[in-house]
Order: structure tokens, then sequence, then C-alpha cells
């Protein structure tokens, strides 16, 4: 039996020349083109070799890595292969032009039909019923399948945020978990909480983050090292938001400007180590409720323009 799955993101293409101009999938699966807003039908060769790489060896090249790692793994790095040696010359050769970088020299579907590989184990599937190779491959799957939790944080995102964040009890509705890049900018008037993992958002064209339509958020928390070339930040008009914490290594590439005014009930801001680094402004204003400001070291460096209004000020 095959299953196929994960087709959130799935579009069809009119044909083998089409390509999609924007950047969206999952990080350890997506072609050197696809960050280029130039995917097309030879990305799906790519993200299989990706694929029959973690089948082989069960963990995928780039586990562990965060979003912007692997980005600069795939477009600067050599491309990944099979370091096992009990494979045969002819899978590690299939997974070689799956994973050429060079979207024009790598092999198309029906080059890869034709690999010997895939002939040989359809001789064998026809002659004996099933693939030795194939066999192999299910069965290393099945000795050493982890549970979702270590897989998670085996790639570095936190399975708990900070209790007092996570556990309150005001918040456990209407919650948006970024999972995904594209997941940011789905928060609406009913969002109460943001989660962003850890990694995320790290493309360099990305629109300024204006949440001041969440009328309803309460709580925005955003892991370390997202949102790198972000422009702007703006929670404005926010008469519900308690809770703002950014994780370290945020909005770090780009010059930018946050600015937080009018959020009566906001209590805590907190900005981790070398965040918002070459961030130019940083506006908070008429916040009459909090109570706790702190900007840990490394952020901020840059900026020419700091305002606090009606805020405490408390910096470590």
């Amino acid at each position: 039996m095959i299953k196929l799955g994960d087709f959130g993101l799935a579009v069809q293409l009119e044909h083998s020349c089409s390509k999609r101009n924007n950047v969206c999938g999952t990080s350890m699966y997506m072609a050197p083109e696809v960050y280029e807003e130039e995917a097309c039908l030879k990305s799906d060769v790519w993200a299989l070799g990706m694929s029959v790489i973690e089948m082989a060896e069960s963990k995928n090249p780039f586990a562990g890595m965060t979003s912007a790692k692997i980005v600069n793994q795939v477009l600067n790095k050599p491309s990944p292969s099979l370091s096992s040696s009990g494979w045969s010359s002819d899978l590690v050769d299939f997974v070689k032009k799956c994973l050429v970088k060079d979207v024009n020299e790598r092999s198309s579907v029906e080059a890869l039909l034709k690999h010997p590989f895939v002939k040989d184990s359809i001789e064998r599937i026809k002659e004996k019923g099933n693939s030795s190779v194939l066999l192999q491959l299910v069965e290393k799957i099945r000795n050493s399948n982890p549970t979702s939790e270590e897989v998670v944080e085996e790639q570095g995102i936190p399975l708990v945020y900070e209790d007092s964040f996570m556990n309150d009890s005001t918040v456990n509705t209407n919650v948006l978990v970024v999972k995904e890049s594209e997941d940011m900018y789905y928060a609406d008037s009913t969002t109460q909480k943001i989660q962003m993992n850890a990694g995320m958002s790290n493309q360099e064209e990305i629109e300024p983050w204006d949440l001041s339509v969440c009328t309803s958020l309460i709580e925005l928390f955003i892991g370390s090292a997202c949102l790198a070339y972000l422009k702007e930040l703006k929670l404005v008009g926010l008469e519900n938001l308690e809770k703002v914490m950014i994780g370290s290594r945020s909005f770090t590439m780009a010059e930018g400007r946050l600015e937080v005014s009018n959020c009566p009930k906001l209590k805590k801001l907190r900005i981790d180590t070398e965040s918002c680094l070459l961030w130019k402004s940083f506006e908070l204003k008429n916040c009459e409720a909090i109570g706790e400001v702190n900007i840990s070291y490394g952020c901020f460096i840059h900026c020419e323009l700091i305002v606090f209004e009606g805020a405490l000020e408390r910096r470590e």
C-alpha cells in the first residue's frame, strides 16, 4: 500500500515548464530554486532525493538545524548524499541525480523512471512480488521510528515554552502556532495567542508584520532565531494584550522598527539577547499597566530612536 500525504501547499502545474513564484514548503525538503521563488516540477525530484536519504539513514541530513541554517546549507554547501556504504551503487547514483543543485542539470521524472535503480526494482517486483531494496528501507524505518516528541526536540523546536507564558489559564483558545513561515499571516481579530516556533520566517522577502488587526490578542511569543529580515513589527491599539516575549537572535539581518503603543493591559515586554540587532527605532508608548520591560544585552545596538512614554524601563 502506498500512502501520500501533506498536500496542504500542493498546486497543479499546467505543464513541465511551469513555475511558481513564491516560497513555501517544508524547509528540509525544499530545492535551491524554491528559495529563489522558481519552484517547478523538478523541485519535487529534489524532495524525492531528500526523502530517500531519510528512509535509508533514518534521519534527514538537515535534522537539528534551524530554518536559516538549512537555507545556507542548501544554497551554499554541497548537496546531501547517502553516507552509508551499505547501499547499491545504483541507489547512490539515483539519489545523486535527484539532488543536483542546478535545476537544469537535475534529472527529470521521466529520466528517473528509466534509471537502473527504478527499472531493476520494478523487474524484481514483477518476478518476486517485492523489491529487496525497498523492503530494506521499510524495515529500517520500522526499527527506528522516533516519537513525535523526539522529532520535535531533534529539530530544535522547544516542546515547552516558559511555564508562566504557556500555561496561563486566561489563554486556552484561539491559539495560532506558527510552524511554517506563512502561518504568521493567518492571525486575525479572533486570535488570542500567537506562538512562533524557533527558526521561523527567515526568508529575505517578508512583509512588515502589523498585528494591530488582532484585537483579541493577549499574548505574543516569538521563538529564537526568527524573522531575520523583518523590517517592522507593530503592536498598536491592542486593548487585550498582556505579554510580549521575543527570543534571542531574532530580527537580526535588516534595519527595522518596533512600535508598541496604546496597549493599556500590557504588563510584560521581554526581548532576549541580540535581537533587533540592526533596528533603528523602538517606541513603547501609552502602555499604562506595564510593570516589566526586560531588554537583554546586544539588543538595539544600532538604534537611533528610543521612546518610552508611560512605561517602566528595566535593563538586564
